[in-house]
């Protein structure tokens, strides 16, 4: 069977975008258009062009600000390349403002991007409340916490996929780890995997935290035949052979990787000698008292947990995790967030010393952006955000809070829409719900 290669789009949520060079006319664009896959499908794509950065989405598959690391664009012609999806395009432009041309991601695809009807700037608030989302404003203030939380078009108190900002509760367990003394940083794969290469068990297990392992963004042994759900399928013997092949691309620069953090999360069971799964029961969901919050290892008679939507409002399918949870499987809802960024924006005595290795920069992405464990680091309108975002086919999340610990963000979204820019904007902003 020949390879789908337009399945490699599928991906939980890129972060770090490098900048570019958009000519003014160009700026705060959007084009749109179907890829021609076959006779009988096709696929929509989505060109956002910014001031400084470019990024993809595939709303159908879920995959939303794929980065685009070139992109050239003027009154004759449109090109565009992502390593991340290891994609190309090229078009010309027609009578009717449209570049048509070809997108090639291992085979050769007819597209055809026309410019995306102009809405007018919507506040915060005026975006939320289009979306199926529960959201807070979390402050503290002279020594008391505020929340302000409300639905939009959902009922309160549901359980969401909140996707990649998963990663940070691994992260939260490496730390843990290193405040006890049960590894260093210096601690290395090789250490807990005896299957791997001598690349792979090369690899410090803080690497795999800050996205600088070299490892890919996927397992080669992914093979992504239910695209419904591309990781239930996805077990511990698959994950031994993953690092027993995998190639590890050096110098290790940033490369966001789902498989890092699949493996991480199952090299930290081994730390501790439990499952993950119990693990992030016993040292998260317990200890800080998020007691709706789960990993969807498996498909269950859930009423609480609420349909997921794509861009256009079609439900999907909810997706489970094996031996790739710690990639982004956890299941929460808003109160449980809330509990959650609270103990790490504002950490219990008990707590302190682990936060402080979360939270450390540990790599420098850009002029105004760092890596710590797990969480991104940037300056933003003279303030400086700490966040994570997340994607599934389904649902968009996002989690972020200011370095004073006064206020916090917090939006899980039912629908495969990013909110990391509303996160974003009410996070530096003294707006209310």
């Amino acid at each position: 069977m020949r390879k789908q290669h337009i399945a490699a789009l599928l991906l939980m949520i890129p972060t770090a975008l490098a900048a570019q060079d958009i000519a003014e006319p160009y700026r705060h664009q959007q084009y749109q258009g179907e890829l021609v896959l076959n006779a009988s499908a096709s696929l929509p794509l989505q060109l956002n062009l910014g001031e400084d950065k470019a990024t993809l989405d595939s709303p159908a598959q879920g995959a939303f600000g794929i980065p685009i690391d070139e992109v050239n664009i003027n009154a004759e012609q449109l090109s565009f390349s992502s390593a991340t999806i290891q994609a190309s395009y090229n078009g010309k432009r027609d009578e009717n403002a449209c570049y048509a041309g070809e997108f090639t991601q291992g085979a050769t695809y007819q597209l055809t991007l026309c410019p995306a009807q102009q809405q007018a700037v919507k506040t915060p608030q005026q975006a939320l409340a289009e979306l199926p989302v529960a959201v807070a404003i979390v402050s503290y203030t002279d020594g008391q916490w505020q929340v302000d939380k409300d639905a939009f078009n959902i009922e309160a108190g549901k359980q969401f996929e909140i996707g990649s900002v998963s990663k940070t509760l691994v992260a939260w367990l490496l730390a843990d780890a290193l405040s006890k003394g049960l590894i260093t940083e210096d601690t290395r794969l090789k250490a807990y995997w005896p299957e791997a290469n001598e690349q792979v068990a090369d690899i410090r297990l803080v690497d795999l935290a800050t996205h600088h392992s070299g490892l890919p963004r996927l397992p080669e042994n992914l093979t992504l035949t239910n695209i419904n759900d591309p990781y239930v399928d996805f077990g511990m013997a698959d994950l031994k052979q993953a690092v027993a092949d995998a190639s590890v691309s050096l110098p290790a620069n940033y490369q966001y990787s789902n498989f890092g953090y699949g493996l991480l999360a199952e090299t930290l069971a081994k730390v501790y000698d439990t499952t993950f799964a119990d693990l992030m029961q016993d040292k998260l969901f317990t200890e800080l008292g998020l007691s709706q919050s789960y990993l969807a290892l498996e498909p269950v008679d859930n009423p609480q947990l609420i349909a997921g939507t794509r861009i256009d409002g079609k439900p999907v399918p909810h997706w489970h995790f094996d031996a790739m949870a710690g990639a982004g499987a956890v299941v929460s809802t808003l109160d449980d967030m809330v509990r959650y960024v609270q103990a790490v924006m504002r950490p219990a005595e008990q707590h302190r010393e682990l936060v402080q290795q979360l939270l450390k920069p540990r790599e420098t992405l850009g002029e105004n952006s760092q890596q710590a464990l797990g969480w991104l680091i940037d300056q933003q309108d003279g303030q400086q955000l700490i966040w994570h975002n997340g994607q599934t086919a389904g649902f968009a999340s996002f989690v972020g809070f200011n370095d004073k610990g006064t206020r916090a963000v917090v939006i899980l979204n039912s629908r495969a829409r990013s909110v990391t820019e509303m996160g974003k904007s009410l996070l530096t902003s003294d707006l209310s719900l």
